[in-house]
């Protein structure tokens, strides 16, 4: 994850207040008391999820925060950051409403300045209820719109001049030779810039110091770089601090490697010229007990129980993951499909395109620098040739060495909407009896089966159920086998996960259990595709 070790920051994460239901000014302004303790991450459908005949919690909630404002020891501004959460929030700061934020699964970033030092009060007024233009956007998703401030909240001091984190960018080249470079653009930023790049071991490979004036690129040589891969997932550092007049002002630490991912014409996938079968799950990103407010060490645990299943390859359905999740894959070795947060509610209107483009971009920012990430996703089970047109323009620009994909689980839909041809790579949910076809509609001639192998019914214990879900993995890869387009495949899913699509409440479909337990089918894929010698 990108780090800013310079910038002073201020933790929000204990001693809020929470209360259930919809509040009014004077909630906000903290002159009501009604509320429940709570601390960071918090999820209020962390117990009413999972549960037959029980509709979670869909409607308003709102937190409150008394906190400490530290004396600024630098110029610059205060900014109020969080990570990820779904919904539309607004914050309230000592009684005054100061913004409404769509929280994009991807978090807020909102400055909050002229503020002084000593004690304020935060408020945070929200709901998870279906809204046309907020990502999904359908109106029954067939996964839970999980309700609260689900990850971390910061204050973070920001220098000024300051790097612009969205603008940074670092990008690992791997020539004929086998020799590397490090290209970076610092954004728009004035003064001395120093770029030094580590290795896995800390020892430093390159080094450059030039004076920027707005935005300017640095490249780096590297001599026989180690490259990235799921076998050995080796990681550099690049350290970018920014200098005036002598003064360290701001520092920018981003992790990368060097992978070059491709897909080619009727051969699959390769990773750093070598051919490269993918084999993983899709995952949801929730345990009952916590809802989606899963800690770090959770979302690192997720990865793991991949790696130890065989897993290379994991597909983030439907909405974007965690960083921590992210971290843990550019860590251990998992390759990953993100996706913006669809589900059949792709389309062409004006607020929601305009939504999908503005989650595209801020993702790709977020993520770009990860050697892990193989394609952006940009729908699932829904087709718009004006949409996908517009968020393929997108990651060209912001990432043109990606590939883009979309889940499409009809192919006489996506012909007749026109949507064929478009993305890089064709992704197919189920149609296994189409995929020569499918790999011809996409631009590489290449297909993912982004979804297979499921068994909605395979509770576990019921030996009857996880039978038939053995049946059905071994059904779905006999229809895969031998085909050398489709580039891999994402079994449906990691884990059973709630829903109310249909009153269906839970689904239960995965390798594991919605508590990560290991079902019959998990030991089977782990036979298939592990490496490691285990017993069952």
């Amino acid at each position: 994850m990108i780090s800013t070790p310079l910038r002073t920051t201020v933790d929000l994460g204990n001693g809020w207040t929470f209360f259930n239901g919809k509040v009014g000014r004077r909630w906000l302004a903290g002159l009501q008391g009604d509320g429940q303790p709570v601390s960071l991450p918090h999820c209020w459908n962390r117990r009413d999820t999972f549960q037959m005949g029980r509709h979670s919690y869909v409607g308003h909630g709102a937190y409150r925060l008394v906190f400490e404002l530290p004396e600024a020891t630098t110029s610059g501004t205060w900014h109020l950051r969080s990570e990820g959460f779904y919904g539309c929030a607004e914050i309230w700061l000592d009684g005054r409403r100061m913004a409404r934020a769509d929280g994009q699964y991807l978090g807020l970033d909102i400055p909050i300045d002229p503020l002084s030092p000593g004690e304020h009060l935060l408020a945070v007024r929200m709901d998870n209820r279906i809204h046309r233009n907020v990502l999904p956007g359908s109106s029954a998703p067939d996964f839970l719109l999980y309700g609260g401030l689900v990850g971390k909240m910061w204050l973070e001091r920001r220098p000024k001049p300051a790097f612009d984190l969205g603008a940074v960018t670092v990008r690992a080249v791997i020539d004929e030779s086998g020799n590397g470079s490090v290209v970076l653009h610092n954004g728009d930023t004035d003064g001395e810039i120093e770029v030094t790049v580590f290795d896995s071991v800390g020892v430093i490979t390159g080094q450059s110091s030039s004076q920027a004036l707005g935005t300017t690129t640095t490249e780096l040589h590297i001599d026989a770089p180690r490259l990235w891969s799921p076998e050995d997932p080796n990681l550099y550092r690049c350290e970018i601090t920014l200098i005036e007049r002598g003064r360290v002002l701001d520092a920018v630490h981003l992790p990368f490697g060097f992978a070059a991912a491709e897909f080619r014409p009727e051969q699959g996938f390769f990773l750093n010229g070598e051919h490269l079968d993918l084999h993983g799950a899709n995952r949801h990103e929730s345990i009952p007990g916590l809802g989606s407010a899963l800690p770090p060490e959770l979302q690192w645990r997720d990865a793991e129980i991949l790696k130890n299943l065989g897993c290379n390859f994991v597909r983030l359905s439907h909405y974007p993951q965690h960083p921590a999740f992210l971290d843990a894959c550019d860590e251990l070795g998992l390759l990953v499909y993100p996706e913006i947060a669809t589900w059949k509610s792709v389309r062409s209107s004006r607020g929601w395109l305009s939504a999908a483009r503005r989650q595209m971009h801020d993702l790709i920012l977020r993520d770009r620098h990860r050697p892990s990430i193989i394609l952006w996703g940009m729908g699932n089970e829904s087709r718009s040739k004006k949409a996908y047109h517009q968020l393929s323009n997108i990651v060209g620009k912001l990432d043109p060495q990606r590939s883009t994909i979309y889940a499409e689980n009809h192919l006489y839909r996506a012909k007749r909407r026109n949507t064929v041809g478009i993305p890089d790579v064709w992704g197919t949910n189920y149609e296994l009896d189409v995929l020569e076809e499918a790999a011809s509609s996409s631009r590489s001639g290449t297909v993912i089966v982004a979804e297979c192998c499921n068994h909605p019914r395979s509770i576990k214990g019921d030996e009857h159920e996880e039978l038939t879900q053995l049946n059905t993995l071994e059904r779905d890869w006999e229809a895969m086998a031998d085909k050398p387009y489709v580039a891999g495949y994402a079994v449906w899913a990691l884990s059973d996960y709630a829903t109310e699509h249909r009153d269906r409440f839970r689904r239960l479909p995965g390798l594991l259990d919605a508590w990560r337990r290991p079902k019959m089918a998990a030991e089977l894929f782990r036979a298939r595709h592990s490496r490691k010698p285990f017993v069952a």
